[in-house]
């Protein structure tokens, strides 16, 4: 009940805010079953159930505000929780506050009802991307302007935390974009020419390593990537991460190609140094109404000698 109450003061408090604020959500049922050499586990599980408000131009200002909780995996927890306030807005910089994802990763940013698969990469848990409170400057980024940045300050703690320790992390992000490309969003959907999207970015913790809290290292860094035309889209990242003992190194690159209202995918990810982790899968998407309704269902080798078969059905509002 606490929840629920939470959840209806926050819209309403959002009502207020915005003459028009968008309603929005999401959820994702999913099969999974492993294929082991002495037996085979099933199970289904909604990895996600999200809902979300927002709005673009609260105070009739140009203010911008998201709040998102999860119900997924039968736990309830803010996700996003974060007001995007234009400073100067003839040159496009907006300052975010509050719980967001980091400017880090693509395949982080990206949301997860965009994906070409089921789920991420195991290159997104190594790469330390997420969710954190802070507070960061970006010229809405997100929206894939021909240059894009974003530098920021973080807790460090990750999301729904509060820090034992005042150890802040540096976030920065630098990109560029060409050809009006939607950067965020996997696949080529709607076709058209070449477009292709880079960027670089990096993560860091000022101070010692015994001043760090978690399993985040010191430094972290990593490049991406996304290509589309003519319906092909090809994406990927390579990651470094000095480690706590060792540095890592990491990579993972996908293919996809639209034909009609199927979407093929593959992608392969491993570990270049520092871990011996590694995929390959391949999966199809069948869109019924674009993202928002979709069913998709791939199949993986993971670290060799491990099979993984996922089903999956969104639906989105």
């Amino acid at each position: 009940m606490r929840t629920v109450s939470i959840v209806v003061s926050l819209l309403m408090a959002g009502q207020a805010l915005a003459e028009d604020p968008k309603y929005s959500g999401r959820v994702q049922i999913r099969g999974v079953v492993d294929l082991g050499d002495d037996e085979t586990m099933g199970h289904l599980l909604l990895p996600r159930a999200r809902f979300a408000a927002s709005a673009k131009d609260a105070f009739d200002r140009g203010v911008a505000y998201k709040f998102q909780i999860d119900f997924g995996k039968g736990n309830a927890s803010l996700k996003d929780f974060y007001v995007d306030i234009p400073l100067f807005q003839r040159e496009g910089v907006r300052l975010r506050a509050g719980q967001a994802k980091m400017p880090f990763s693509r395949q982080q940013l990206t949301s997860s009802s965009r994906f070409a698969l089921v789920d991420r990469a195991f290159t997104d848990k190594l790469s330390g991307a997420g969710r954190d409170v802070g507070v960061y400057l970006h010229n809405n980024f997100m929206k894939s302007p021909r240059v894009e940045w974003a530098l920021g300050l973080f807790n460090g703690a990750g999301a729904n935390t509060v820090p034992s320790s005042a150890a802040p992390k540096v976030v920065a992000r630098l990109g560029y974009n060409h050809g009006g490309i939607k950067g965020y969003s996997e696949g080529d959907l709607k076709g058209g020419g070449l477009r292709f999207a880079v960027a670089a970015s990096m993560m860091h913790i000022p101070g010692p390593a015994g001043d760090r809290h978690g399993p985040d290292s010191d430094l972290k860094a990593q490049v991406d990537f996304i290509v589309k035309a003519w319906g092909l889209s090809a994406s990927g990242g390579v990651f470094y991460d000095d480690g706590t003992t060792e540095a890592t190194q990491s990579y993972h690159l996908q293919l996809s190609k639209r034909v009609g209202d199927w979407l093929p995918a593959l992608r392969y990810a491993d570990g270049i140094s520092g871990t011996d982790k590694s995929e390959f899968r391949g999966g199809v998407t069948r869109f019924l109404k674009g993202n928002k309704y979709k069913y998709q269902a791939s199949y993986g080798l993971i670290d060799g000698d491990e099979h993984q078969a996922l089903a999956q059905l969104q639906l989105a509002f």
